[in-house]
Parts: C-alpha cells; sequence; structure tokens
C-alpha cells in the first residue's frame, strides 16, 4: 500500500489518546521514509 520496495526504509508512528485514564484512540502507522519529514521539539523547563 506505500508503494515502496520491501528493503525501502519505512517510519513507524505508534500513538494512544488518553482521556481521564482511558484509552479513546490507537494508531499504528507506517509511513515512507522518503516522503515525510518530522520535526519533534521539547520544552524542558
Amino acid at each position: 500500500m506505500l508503494g515502496a520496495d520491501p528493503a525501502d526504509p519505512v517510519l513507524l508512528s505508534t500513538s494512544l489518546v488518553f482521556d481521564a485514564g482511558d484509552v479513546v484512540d490507537t494508531a499504528l502507522i507506517y509511513y515512507r521514509g522518503d516522503r515525510f519529514r518530522f520535526t519533534v521539539s521539547v520544552d524542558l523547563s
């Protein structure tokens, strides 16, 4: 479904969404490594 060769790199995103301690949504998503860029920033202050 990704249109990639079996040896091509992929990015895997796994996420859980909680509401009041209960899981309300889950996701396991594969992205083509040559088509997406992810940026994460963390404020540790």
